[in-house]
């Protein structure tokens, strides 16, 4: 019945939407700068500019919409926007409008794509910009092919001052991707420490009551099992051998009950030497505890050269359903057979049959 527990993972999801939340933000602001830069174009007479800017904005919003609505994942958005911009700064550059300006603008490329597309995907882009500018400024080939008569000192240094602001980019990215990552990682073990216990390394009641929630809501029609788990003696362990054996008890448990539950239940530390093991699923909760407290009772515990030997009580309760409001009165029930077992002897396992109606009868016969 050994069987591997598969405990939650943190996966990148919410990194894929931090990075669409730029790219669609990018979008936004392009489309908002380059209809304001079509409108001064059209006032001062540059039409072709502004021809080429209203495009420009036109088409961010059409990534931004297609993308918002689901037509276009955003990485596929990600390299048409990246052609259309690359057309763009071949415009800025052959043109020149006005008197050279324009290609001032290719200035702003390394640090906006690698905020927006991505570290990588923002130096390709920022490295075929480099190319296409000493293309046009350095090959004679290229020269041809502009419109605007830049000075010889310009097209010499121009592509020297982007390979400086291009590699300063680059510097900070790397250094901002390296707090990024300490950042995730720090969130990453506080949300693990939030939801696991620190000593065995299984749930916390937070974490319980999170994933009990999702297991009481399913409607499998399968019966739900909680068994409490105590260990017999434990205060003598303490007493006798110091607090430190008593962790490596409680770790050994820990981790006996872990590898002897099916991937469907939950495990958790209930407080102090208790544990609980939560299941909706077709295994028969009393077999497992049954084999759970024999691997325990059978499992040595070594603690300075000494072999330390457990046993635990075992309450299990049954439902057919749980709800929200009947959760504290299911676990109670499961205590209660866990203390019967205490009476009993120790080292056995009590079942009770969890009744929601015969509970509130005996809680009004009380009150």
């Amino acid at each position: 019945m050994l069987k591997e527990f598969s405990g939650k993972t943190i996966t990148g999801g919410a990194d894929d939407k931090y990075k669409s939340n730029i790219f669609n933000v990018l979008n936004m602001l392009l489309t908002a700068v380059s209809g304001v830069m079509a409108a001064v174009n059209c006032a001062t007479g540059e039409y072709g500019l502004a021809i080429a800017a209203g495009a420009f904005a036109v088409l961010c919003l059409g990534n931004y919409l297609s993308v918002k609505a689901g037509f276009v994942r955003a990485d596929i958005s990600a390299i048409v926007f990246s052609a259309e911009a690359m057309l763009l700064v071949v415009f800025f550059i052959v043109s020149g409008k006005p008197e050279g300006f324009s290609v001032l603008w290719t200035l702003l490329v390394p640090a906006i794509s690698m905020y927006a597309l991505g570290q990588k995907p923002g130096i390709v882009f920022s490295t075929v910009t480099l190319l296409t500018i000493i293309f046009f400024f350095w090959l004679p080939c290229g020269r041809e092919l502009l419109r605007y008569g830049y000075s010889e000192t310009f097209m010499l240094r121009f592509p020297i001052v982007y390979i400086c602001l291009f590699a300063a980019a680059a510097y900070t990215d790397v250094i901002l991707a390296g707090i990024y990552d300490k950042l995730k990682e720090t969130e990453e073990s506080a949300r693990y420490l939030y939801r696991h216990d620190a000593l065995t390394g299984i749930y916390s009641r937070h974490a319980f009551y999170e994933e009990l929630e999702k297991i009481l809501g399913e409607t499998s029609g399968t019966p739900v099992s909680l068994a409490m788990l105590d260990i017999d003696g434990f205060k003598g362990i303490n007493d006798k051998y110091g607090h430190n054996a008593g962790d490596e008890v409680l770790k050994e448990t820990a981790c006996v009950i872990s590898e002897n539950v099916c991937e469907h239940s939950i495990v958790c530390r209930w407080g102090g030497e208790e544990f609980v093991v939560v299941s909706r699923c077709g295994h028969d909760s009393y077999l497992m505890c049954e084999e759970i407290r024999k691997t325990i009772e059978n499992t040595a515990v070594l603690y300075h050269n000494t072999e330390l030997y457990v046993t635990v009580s075992v309450g299990i309760a049954v439902a057919e359903n749980v709800n929200e409001a009947q959760l504290s009165d299911f676990i109670n029930c499961a205590d209660t057979a866990m203390y019967f077992s205490k009476k009993a002897g120790k080292n056995r396992t009590t079942v009770k049959k969890y009744n929601a109606e015969e509970n509130l009868k005996i809680l009004e016969k009380k009150t």
